[in-house]
């Protein structure tokens, strides 16, 4: 019972956190990627009465598997330090118009810069 209760909030705290991302979906997970390959990364947020970052990663199974693990290895690198991955991510999302969370994700990591995170207000 208190396991359903629990799994219930969490659905809940990442339907919202979601919302706020641009996406429909966002499951809240540090390391969520290394656990299955259909994973895109949505960028490090902090949620509103939290202090630590998270990661966050939002299932993409449709999307090419190639463009998945780009997205994947340009963030880290951007994250790293690497100015030229977000130019690369950029142009990845001017190609994408249409996917209203990567474009997001990009506008989270022109914001925060690398190694940063992203303070989400209230809804």
């Amino acid at each position: 019972m208190l396991r359903g209760i629990l799994l219930n909030a969490v659905l809940a705290i990442a339907k919202f956190a979601g919302g706020m991302l641009g996406n429909t979906y966002a499951p809240i997970a540090d390391g969520a990627e290394s656990t299955l390959d259909i994973f895109r990364p949505m960028g490090r947020i902090v949620l509103s009465g939290r202090a630590t970052p998270v990661e966050v990663w939002e299932p993409a199974p449709d999307l090419d598997e190639a463009l998945r693990a780009s997205l994947n290895d340009l963030w880290r690198r951007f994250d790293g330090g690497e100015a030229a991955a977000l130019v690369q991510l950029e142009e990845i999302a001017a190609v994408h118009k249409e996917d209203a969370a990567l474009q997001e994700f990009v506008y989270r990591l022109r914001e925060v810069g690398p190694g940063g995170h992203f303070v989400l207000g209230s809804k």
